[in-house]
């Protein structure tokens, strides 16, 4: 799971759930709509964080270690163990 936290009021105000296997990365957008996450699985969610729900997906070959996330949005980049 991914806890979404308001830094000011000190509190997580939503719990992303769609992940089997444990979160190893995260990014941010720059504009704060949504977050990428990788998992230990291989699998890379993007996540809307007005609805809370995963707007897309994909299978890595393994699991993933990090990921980078292009200024403009348009590209990402994701490690993976092989």
């Amino acid at each position: 799971n991914i806890k979404v936290w308001d830094v000011r009021k000190r509190n997580s105000y939503m719990t992303l759930k769609g992940h089997e296997d444990p979160v190893t990365a995260l990014k941010h957008s720059p504009d704060g709509k949504w977050i990428i996450s990788g998992d230990a699985g291989g699998y890379v969610k993007v996540w809307d964080l007005a609805k809370g729900s995963v707007l897309s997906q994909w299978k890595m070959g393994s699991g993933v270690t990090s990921m980078a996330l292009c200024p403009s949005e348009q590209t990402m980049a994701c490690a993976t163990e092989k």
